[in-house]
């Protein structure tokens, strides 16, 4: 059964698992921690044993040397002094052996050995006192008898001690070198368990954006071939997130790759069922023109001859849209040549006269004529269509000027007008398709709005850039550059 995860389902697991390690390590961190603490409470409770025998130890002997002192000055002023020093170090005793019993109550055998020790001090304390009071009553045989005693009973304390002290400090000597390396223990589980973490963290992190960044650069790559009319990599398998938008991209594609062949169809519609009978129309309206059908009246020659003008713009039209077409689809070859670029300029300027000789509009032309590597018909085109925009605008007597800027590997073409300029926010709606300027001062013309749109495509599609600088009421330059001839370039004034 297979398990399908979204990616916020893939994220929470990664998260999850991430949490998981992270209390498993600190799990093990806990356990070394608690481990050394048992080592160095091991090591403390030893020294502090030691200390406490080897405190008891010393009291014993103080008491007995007190007691030799208090009969060396039995009749000394000093006597005094001795005494309460010899008692204060017999009243410490019980005291100190009690503080060992709470430090042995975990340790069984020790606290045996213990017990023992008091036992034998306590019976030491009580000897030293009776010594003490047949000293006083200078009873010299129970004082001989007593000290035998008290000899026997110091020896069993010093064995006892001795005993406890061995056993601890065997385990001081144990704990020692075990608390050193636990310390060390401690501080290298630190640094694998930092290392191993960032390891997993960084694998884990690698992993989970691996399967995301590797998938969307699969769509990534369908959206440059979609761009380029490729073809599409084949859909993913899975049912997250990405799995979803790659499925709406292939369908969009679908859908794109039938609307550009509904609009394909439509265009060899256009091309095949509207330009064909026009044609035919436009040819009756000339024979009708020329007289072939008898003499019209003068109301007759001209309502043919706006036949014949609207004729000429639908097919100009219809043209146009077959230029776009071809443009998009790819299918527009450029035959490029060199050629000397001012015959080029000078040829368009009296294409357009006519329509600009019955305004007074006058061309200057540039005397640069550089070598440029270019489509002819092409770039004709191009240049008809600004010269024609820029005499539609240009007020009557108006001129027009053709520059040719050289710019290193590209020339730059002008086109300026006396028109009345085009505002900022227009002038880059203006070169795409069906676009046009609002305002009376700027509908002069019944043209479709594809003509800058198609001078976009030819430009660029030489490897050139288009544009437009202008300000309201100052006029237009409309430029656009094309690439020199890769041989020497040719310059003649004309």
């Amino acid at each position: 059964m297979n398990i399908v995860l979204s990616l916020r389902q893939k994220g929470l697991l990664v998260v999850a698992s991430m949490l998981g390690f992270e209390l498993i390590l600190l799990g093990a961190l806990s356990w070394l921690l608690n481990d050394a603490e048992k080592q160095i409470a091991r090591h403390q409770k030893a020294q502090n044993v030691i200390a406490s025998l080897q405190h008891l130890s010393s009291l014993r002997e103080k008491a007995n040397s007190g007691l030799l002192m208090q009969q060396f000055l039995k009749d000394s002023p000093d006597s005094f002094r001795f005494r309460n020093t010899f008692q204060k170090h017999l009243d410490e005793l019980p005291i100190q052996l009690e503080k060992i019993k709470q430090l042995l109550k975990d340790d069984k055998t020790s606290l045996m050995k213990a017990a023992e020790l008091e036992r034998v001090t306590k019976l030491g304390i009580s000897l030293i006192e009776q010594q003490r009071q047949f000293y006083m009553a200078n009873n010299t045989f129970e004082e001989r008898m007593t000290t035998a005693r008290l000899s026997g009973v110091m020896f069993q304390t010093s064995r006892w001690t001795e005993s406890l002290l061995e056993d601890y400090e065997k385990i001081e000597r144990e704990i020692s070198p075990l608390e050193k390396e636990s310390r060390k223990r401690l501080a290298q589980a630190l640094w694998v368990m930092v290392i191993v973490n960032i390891v997993i963290a960084i694998a884990v992190g690698q992993m989970f954006v691996r399967g995301i960044t590797g998938r969307l650069s699969i769509i990534t790559e369908n959206s440059n071939n979609l761009a380029a009319g490729s073809k599409l990599n084949e859909p993913m398998k899975g049912f997250d997130e990405i799995v979803q938008l790659d499925h709406v991209f292939h369908r969009m594609a679908d859908k794109l790759a039938e609307s550009a062949r509904v609009k394909q169809e439509f265009v060899q519609m256009i091309s095949h069922d509207l330009r064909t009978p026009l044609t035919a129309i436009m040819g009756t309206f000339e024979l009708l023109s020329s007289g072939a059908y008898g003499h019209l009246s003068e109301r007759g020659q001209s309502r043919v001859m706006d036949a014949e003008r609207e004729s000429q713009r639908l097919i100009a039209m219809i043209n146009e849209l077959l230029d776009i077409e071809r443009l998009e689809s790819g299918n527009l070859q450029l035959l490029r040549e060199d050629f000397e670029l001012r015959p080029i300029l000078l040829s368009a300027t009296e294409a357009v006269s006519t329509i600009a000789t019955p305004r007074q509009i006058k061309f200057e032309t540039t005397s640069s004529n550089p070598t440029v590597n270019i489509d002819r018909d092409r770039i004709f085109q191009i240049l008809i269509n600004l010269l024609g925009n820029a005499v539609k605008y240009s007020p009557e007597n108006g001129l027009i000027k053709l520059n040719a800027i050289d710019q290193n590997d590209f020339v730059r073409v002008e086109v300026i007008d006396q028109g009345p300029g085009i505002p900022k926010a227009d002038q880059k709606l203006i070169f795409e398709r069906f676009k046009q300027i609002e305002g009376e001062e700027y509908k002069r013309s019944g043209s479709s709005g594809l003509g800058l749109a198609i001078c976009v495509a030819l430009v660029e599609n030489h490897g050139g850039k288009i544009g437009v600088d202008s300000e309201v009421g100052q006029g237009s330059c409309f430029w656009f550059t094309i690439p020199k001839s890769e041989t020497k370039d040719h310059s003649a004034i004309g």
